[in-house]
């Protein structure tokens, strides 16, 4: 099965990993009851750090990834509002999801 993503700023194409147990910390529980059909079962999305995806723009462009669909809005709120308290990511990259949770939550 292919690595699935979760792009949590689309201006900036930054993603989170999602793995289908939680392999690192910190993460977020993603619930298939709350992501279907995006999603086939429970999963996680890593909080870690930005996935570099190289040639994201690229990729998206040209239709060479499989795009599943979109989270619920709450669920993103809930995603983002998680990678603001993990302390795994820089001021810069808090900031920018700051205004994209502003964006999420309208």
């Amino acid at each position: 099965m292919p690595k699935r993503f979760v792009c949590i700023e689309p201006s900036y194409l930054w993603f989170f990993r999602i793995n289908s147990k939680s392999v690192w910390e910190p993460n977020y529980l993603l619930r298939y009851d709350e992501c279907k059909p995006v999603l086939e079962w429970d999963s996680y999305a890593e909080l870690a750090g930005i996935a570099p995806i190289a040639d994201a723009a690229h990729l998206v462009a040209s239709g060479d990834v499989e795009e599943l669909g979109e989270f619920p809005p709450l669920v993103m709120a809930g995603l983002l509002d998680a990678a603001l308290q993990a302390k795994t990511l820089t001021g810069r990259e808090k900031r920018i999801l700051a205004e994209r949770l502003k964006i999420e939550s309208r």
